[in-house]
């Protein structure tokens, strides 16, 4: 019996290096390739603070944690047609030393970086 969504997920999904985002500065991005529908592409990208770009203080914290046993993090998940850009969000949980991540779905981040390829800087 053929899946009524026509759903093709790849056996085993490829994961792009993290590079700086397209549309935050000081933010990088990583897209999970898992197959394809009848929609296109289906993708999930990942978004996150750039390591190297948190104040000593926010490191520090995050070393505290990790010293004594605690994993922690936080995963945002956006709106149905959304994007995520909050960047208050990310730098509160990161201020906390807590790291914070963003997911977005159904390659609109992709999209929204193909659309403005050549500019340096989005505004939004």
């Amino acid at each position: 019996m053929t899946d009524p969504l026509h759903i093709q997920l790849t056996a085993r999904p490829t994961v792009d290096d993290w590079q700086p985002d397209c549309v935050m500065d000081g933010y990088q991005q990583a897209t999970i390739h898992l197959g394809h529908d009848d929609e296109g592409d289906i993708v999930a990208t990942f978004v996150r603070r750039d390591p190297s770009k948190l104040p000593m203080s926010a490191r520090w914290r995050r070393q505290r944690f990790a010293l004594r046993g605690h994993r922690l993090a936080v995963m945002y998940v956006h709106g149905w047609n959304d994007y995520f850009y909050r960047r208050h969000e990310s730098e509160f949980w990161e201020s906390l030393g807590i790291p914070f991540y963003a997911v977005d779905l159904r390659g609109l981040r992709v999209k929204k970086c193909v659309r403005n390829r050549g500019f340096s800087r989005i505004d939004l």
